[in-house]
């Protein structure tokens, strides 16, 4: 599992202040962590990949290169978020929903992007489980991911856009939008592994030194299993909507991989 920097410590209830707001303000979050900007802009000859600073560094790229994959981590510079706005054409309801880490995963189609939803999970040795949401933007030639902490589950999709493997520096936009999703679920396996583990141990426990202690594990692990649950579901659900709807940007050679990304989520 790929290792992040923790999240400060905030109550998810945090972002209910942005409801007494009109629908699509950016309600700042004291917590939320600095932003960083990462671009890797590619075709299948030729890719760069750097951070930026601002966001003008950004809008010359598109057009220039086949895909351009710009990650945003952490979003506490919301005027940097209203940038990214205008100059990709997001609608403000998108932002909201971007620094609103309540969501729900789903498929929302726009006239010139889709945006997708999703949560990736992850086992932390301190915070136990933790379930982070991730947007991602889906346009005709590139693709924003926004995520409330710093570092995720997408390196091996890096490292293949570096080394030139499999199809993603020949693919469009909508197959590295696929490869993204791909890679938050495949991330839920090595959690499930963790918790058949811990399950195992806790069976070998009860039947040869049980002590009141296991209660509170089982407690634990159940609260920990209906979180997860909560966050594997919708998944279903949104991947789903994406084979159903059939999005303009979302061609069906991806589709057909995407096929694959919903049975896996299954």
């Amino acid at each position: 599992m790929a290792h992040r920097t923790p999240a400060h410590a905030r109550p998810r209830s945090l972002h209910r202040l942005g409801l007494r707001a009109p629908p699509g303000t950016l309600v700042p979050d004291p917590q939320a962590l600095p932003t960083r900007l990462r671009v890797i802009a590619y075709g299948p000859e030729n890719l760069i990949e750097k951070e930026c600073r601002e966001v003008s560094e950004l809008a010359h790229l598109v057009g220039q290169w086949p895909v351009v994959w710009i990650n945003v981590d952490g979003l506490g510079n919301h005027e940097l978020m209203r940038e990214l706005g205008e100059v990709f054409g997001l609608h403000s309801l998108s932002l909201e929903d971007i620094v609103n880490l309540n969501q729900r995963p789903k498929i929302e189609e726009f006239e010139d992007y889709v945006f997708i939803v999703t949560r990736e999970a992850d086992v932390r040795d301190l915070a136990g489980l933790t379930t982070d949401q991730i947007a991602i933007c889906l346009g005709e030639h590139f693709v924003l991911t926004f995520q409330e902490t710093h570092g995720d589950c997408f390196d091996p999709v890096r490292e293949r856009i570096r080394k030139r493997r499999g199809r993603l520096r020949f693919g469009k936009a909508d197959f590295l939008a696929y490869a993204l999703l791909d890679a938050v679920i495949d991330n839920f396996f090595p959690v499930l592994e963790y918790y058949s583990d811990w399950l195992d141990r806790l069976e070998d426990a009860l039947l040869t030194r049980p002590t009141p202690e296991l209660v509170a594990g089982i407690h634990a692990l159940k609260r920990d299993l209906l979180a997860l649950r909560r966050a594997i579901w919708p998944q279903r659900e949104m991947l789903n909507a994406i084979l159903r709807d059939e999005p303009r940007l979302i061609g069906q050679p991806t589709r057909i991989y995407l096929r694959d990304c919903y049975d896996h989520a299954v």
